[in-house]
């Protein structure tokens, strides 16, 4: 909008209504130029507006009024560059911003080319996670662009399989070979390709996967569709760090159709190795692609060393740093082996002291570690019996020759003293301590007119 100079006019104050005639709003105070840019409004909408000037503070009457429509919106262009990365139960979306869009709508199939449901709706970003999906289920992705007017039309298509691990760098290996099947068919992307053994299936065939570095795995997918009779009659499933020292096998079991799915508790290995323990006359083993799946990187390891020392109503417990770990949960239980409840998470440091415990009460603890892959398995155990360090009365009753110390339960970790010297040796030395005593908080002696004086104390542990 513009208007003409106002005759000792120092500044003007621009006014906005919805309503012809007003009642006006101030959008503008302080304007020194003959003219204002109103931005921010919504399409297909007339404003009205007038203004007024200011001289020496005063504020004059208001302008002739003025009015405009604004245009309609044109509708979103379509977004483009939309990408798809696969994590461990989860997809990332990226894409490029469209013209004139305000949000995004997210639309997800498990089919490819159609059948899309729309997952997440106005989105203000250009990225999206998708969480909560199943590992070695491919999903396809589109996005819309959509603002007032309406949506786009959808975006060029993008898949991923959630918990597959790059194949980039990896290297297969095998006890034998088809000269027509290569270890590396298995890896190349190609189900019309194949490693195969070359001969019929017996036990001891084995294929390897060099990862080229350690990652977390929990699955395996052996894919012989191109050879659908091809699959290992039994197999075991084996994992190393350096492809020399192997573990136990983290699963077992038999093929029975093209598609072998293996599955298994999640493992950190660089080398994955599957043997064969069936046989079979006259049928191969291959595999047309071999796909792992889990989270890049490695979980931290377990961590070592846990102590735990008691204090008054706490435990103060200590650990050795983990391998990979960027953070520790403390686990807490009061039998031992558990069930633990977590206590902390995320520790960045390696202690921790448990308070609010019960005095007398034996406490179990474990520590986990954590990264961004996962968490470990837990420390070994370490156990503390808090006490309580006030001062109390070792309490006696006499019966039938035997004498009978009590104290409080909270002072469970006390422990008790005798000392047998002379009346006329004093009691400064020679206290032994009764064994077991601390972790009780009885203890009964018997009573002999032939000994001589006998003290008893009971002793902060």
């Amino acid at each position: 909008m513009n208007w003409i100079v106002a005759a000792t006019a120092t500044s003007y104050n621009v006014k906005r209504a919805t309503t012809d005639g007003g009642p006006y709003t101030n959008i503008a105070t302080g304007i020194t130029e003959t003219g204002y840019w109103d931005t921010g409004l919504a399409a297909s909408t007339t404003y009205y507006y007038v203004v007024t000037a200011v001289s020496a503070g005063v504020e004059c009457t208001n302008s002739v009024q003025a009015s405009a429509t604004t245009q309609v919106l044109p509708s979103p262009a379509v977004p483009y560059g939309l990408t798809a990365t696969s994590g461990n139960t989860q997809i990332i979306l990226n894409w490029t911003g469209s013209t004139w869009a305000s949000g995004y709508n997210v639309k997800r199939s498990t089919t490819s080319g159609g059948g899309y449901v729309v997952i997440a709706t106005n989105v203000t970003g250009v990225f999206y996670t998708n969480t909560g999906l199943a590992n070695g289920i491919t999903y396809y992705f589109v996005v819309s662009a959509t603002n007032s007017t309406g949506a786009s039309a959808n975006s060029s298509q993008a898949s991923a399989t959630p918990g597959i691990l790059s194949r980039t760098g990896r290297v297969a290996s095998a006890s034998a070979s088809d000269s027509g099947g290569p270890t590396a068919n298995a890896l190349d992307g190609n189900l019309s390709t194949r490693w195969a053994t070359g001969m019929p299936q017996v036990n001891g065939q084995w294929f390897q996967v060099d990862m080229g570095t350690t990652n977390t795995v929990n699955e395996i997918i052996l894919d012989a569709t191109g050879s659908p009779t091809d699959y290992p009659r039994g197999y075991q499933v084996t994992l190393s760090n350096d492809g020399i020292t192997w573990g136990s096998p983290v699963a077992t079991g038999t093929g029975t159709s093209a598609v072998t799915t293996i599955t298994f508790a999640m493992q950190s290995a660089r080398y994955i190795r599957v043997t064969q323990t069936g046989s079979v006359s006259g049928i191969w083993w291959s595999i047309d692609e071999f796909n792992a799946f889990g989270m890049i990187g490695a979980l931290p390891a377990a961590p070592a060393g846990l102590t735990a020392v008691a204090g008054d109503g706490q435990v103060a417990l200590s650990w050795n740093a983990a391998a990979n770990a960027t953070g520790y949960n403390v686990k807490q239980a009061t039998v031992s082996g558990g069930t633990y409840t977590t206590m902390e998470t995320n520790l960045s440091f390696l202690t921790c002291t448990n308070t609010g415990l019960t005095n007398g009460t034996l406490y179990y603890f474990v520590v986990s570690a954590t990264n961004s892959v996962g968490e470990s398995i837990n420390s070994i155990e370490a156990s503390a019996r808090p006490v309580s360090s006030a001062q109390t009365p070792l309490n006696f009753v006499m019966s039938s020759g035997q004498i009978q110390f009590s104290w409080p339960m909270d002072h469970t970790g006390w422990h008790v003293q005798i000392q047998t010297n002379s009346l006329n040796a004093g009691i400064g030395t020679n206290w032994v301590t009764v064994p077991n005593s601390n972790v009780t908080n009885q203890f009964s002696a018997s009573i002999s007119t032939t000994d001589g004086s006998v003290f008893f104390r009971l002793v902060f542990p």
